[in-house]
């Protein structure tokens, strides 16, 4: 058969099979109706001409199947040195986020404001290696939805730049990593800026319409695409992005900068690195009228720890602890920029400020020293706790300029099992005669000279706060838990194995009990806590507490009292001696911290109306809420013979107190 008559007999059949599967409930007869990825009739005849011309015909792009973002294994993230070996080595879109980052940014010189990010609202939550940019119509509309509503709302999908298509792409072409349909690079929706996934949308569509979003329907019930004031299809924008950093890194390999995706572009992809290249993003020459803010916020302390669900590429952090986070603002344009402040805001109750201090660059880039703004008599004191919202004055920036500001940012609650994401959030306040913003994602109001972000000068950087003491596994973060077989998440549960371990614990006292409540499907195994040393210990290096636990089913709240152990415990590891087979599973676990403590953390879990007050967290006689009895534990592994014995006296006095109590 004829070639071109083999090409649009794969044609029609890919469109006719995308039809039947994913036709929206707005569609009727044959027309073909817009959705990620489609290619309608119309685009026939460009199809037509590209064959005609001799060019290579890819396989045409049929209907995407939407879902999440594709996630690695818990520990599986590590870097590759190209696209081509992510491709075959990974499962996890997070493996080319260098370079999509780079290419989001190449992105926004191109059509700025095509990739603009999306504020992480406190009612926002984005799913593992979800991208949260739209372009800025899209943006403002979501913002605006999300603002009229106390409803929460979870982004399962939203931009995906093309080096992150093609691994969808050749995973599907695979039969790996369970993708069933993906586009060829350049055509998804996904690419455009107008479109993202999130699975409340029965709750969130009427509200999203009345916004300018449209319902794919049930053919696609995740998906929302803008088709508001503004919106603008930006597809092959990345494409394009992808071509000038080939080409800014490689000038003697130059490939066609039309943001059309061609073998010559496919076989760049595969050759470029996963982190992106030496040579970043370049819009060219700065603007030559007026000043030209950039702002910035990084964690200068901090790295992402734990790279499971929504906490995947945010910095974590523990409570208690004091982190460093650094705002920019640099003055990129040729004029002075007068009159500038900044206003910050920290999300309380999980993140406070405790300090800040304002520097400058100005006549030596790159080395800060204290500026006169520090010390302002209009900026909040320097004695004194900052509050949760505050403004900043700058005063100037002279081209060229960068001032600083650095926050002492103190982890006050842990967020993660709330599965919230608190951060810092700065935006550019006022610029004499240049602009005004009152409130991070509000209106503006300037005369257009800033062209950062389409326009809109503020930034944030999420946080997610782990606990060292308690954990509750209501979301889908493991909250530092992990296994060489990690756990999964069932039912507010975390489901073990074999062996789980916390996350270091770094107490500052002794620990007087572990607290868990757990349950087990049959088997006549047991379940051993152990406390080790450190983190990375082997169990039997460590202080064992064997528990016997039934396997009916059904909750049961376990108390091991450890304040006669003779270490401050780093680690904790929770062992399923029944084996992956019977797994075993942890509806919470929780530590009284600091030697003969038994009182309760606030959290629930009470001791029970028979349990004494301070016995050292001993739960023996409590009532189970769950309808099971209440467990205790004493401890076997390295200790010697003293201090079993010690162990065993400490016991029997605690039991003699408690007679004398009751009698």
């Amino acid at each position: 058969m004829d070639p071109m008559l083999l090409r649009l007999a794969g044609f029609e059949k890919a469109r006719d099979a995308r039809d039947r599967r994913l036709a929206p409930d707005s569609v009727a007869g044959t027309t073909l109706a817009r959705g990620p990825l489609d290619m309608s009739l119309r685009s026939l005849p460009v199809f037509l001409l590209v064959g005609l011309a001799g060019a290579c015909a890819a396989r045409p792009a049929p209907q995407e199947t939407d879902g999440p973002e594709p996630e690695g294994r818990l520990g599986e993230a590590r870097s590759f040195a190209t696209v081509g070996e992510a491709v075959n080595e990974s499962c996890s879109t997070e493996s080319v986020r260098g370079l999509s980052l780079q290419i989001i940014e190449q992105g926004n010189c191109i059509a700025p404001g095509a990739y603009a990010e999306v504020p992480a609202l406190a009612n926002f939550t984005f799913g593992e290696n979800v991208f949260p940019f739209l372009e800025a119509p899209a943006r403002d509309a979501l913002v605006a939805a999300a603002g009229s509503t106390g409803m929460s709302i979870t982004f399962n999908s939203m931009l995906r730049t093309v080096a992150q298509q093609y691994l969808l792409h050749r995973w599907d072409l695979q039969g790996r990593c369970g993708i069933a349909i993906a586009a060829t690079p350049g055509n998804s929706n996904h690419e455009t800026g107008l479109a993202f996934d999130t699975n409340q949308y029965d709750a969130w569509r009427s509200l999203l319409e009345a916004n300018g979003f449209q319902w794919y329907g049930s053919g696609d019930p995740v998906h929302f695409d803008y088709v508001g004031p503004g919106a603008v299809d930006h597809r092959g924008v990345d494409v394009q992005a992808f071509q000038e950093l080939w080409n800014r890194n490689h000038p003697d390999d130059l490939i066609d900068t039309d943001g059309a995706w061609g073998p010559q572009t496919e076989a760049r992809m595969q050759q470029a690195p996963a982190e992106g290249f030496p040579l970043g993003a370049d819009c060219g020459a700065p603007p030559t009228q007026g000043p030209s803010l950039v702002p910035t916020v990084s964690a200068v302390s901090g790295t992402d720890r734990f790279t499971d669900g929504a906490s995947a590429s945010v910095v974590d952090v523990f409570e208690g602890e004091l982190g460093t986070v650094a705002i920019r603002l640099a003055n990129e344009g040729d004029e002075g920029a007068a009159g500038v402040i900044v206003g910050v805001e920290i999300d309380d109750p999980w993140l406070s400020a405790t300090s800040y201090l304002i520097e400058s660059d100005h006549l030596h880039p790159g080395e800060f020293e204290v500026n006169d703004a520090n010390d302002a008599p209009d900026n909040p004191s320097h004695d004194e706790a900052l509050p949760r919202a505050f403004e900043l004055v700058l005063f100037g920036l002279s081209p060229g300029e960068t001032k600083r500001i650095t926050l002492q940012v103190e982890a006050a609650e842990a967020s993660v099992q709330q599965g919230l994401q608190p951060g810092v959030r700065a935006w550019v306040k006022h610029i004499d005669d240049r602009y005004d913003q009152a409130t991070f994602g509000g209106a503006i109001e300037g005369d257009g000279s800033q062209t950062f972000n389409a326009g809109r000068l503020e930034v944030a950087l999420p946080l997610d706060v782990y606990s060292r003491t308690r954990w509750e596994f209501e979301t889908d973060r493991r909250e530092g838990w992990h296994a060489d077989v990690e756990p999964a998440l069932q039912d507010g549960a975390l489901v073990v194995g074999e062996v789980v371990r916390s996350p270091a614990l770094v107490l500052e006292s002794a620990l007087g009990a572990v607290r868990l409540r757990a349950s087990r499907e049959g088997g006549e195994g047991g379940v051993v806590v152990h406390l080790l040393e450190r983190e990375g210990d082997a169990l039997e290096t460590g202080e064992a507490f064997p528990i016997e636990l039934d396997g009916d089913g059904a909750l049961h709240e376990v108390v091991v009292t450890t304040d006669a152990v003779g270490f401050v415990p780093g680690a904790i590891a929770i062992e399923n001696e029944a084996g992956a087979l019977e797994p075993l599973s942890i509806d919470w676990v929780r530590l009284d911290v600091g030697e003969g403590s038994g009182e309760d953390d606030g959290d629930g879990g009470e001791a029970g109306e028979g349990g004494d007050e301070g016995t050292g967290g001993n739960a023996a006689g409590a009532d189970d809420v769950s309808g099971g009895c209440a467990c205790t534990a004493a401890g076997r592994g390295r200790s010697s013979s003293v201090h079993s014995l010690l162990v065993a006296l400490g016991l029997i006095a605690l039991a003699s107190e408690r007679r004398r109590r009751r009698a």
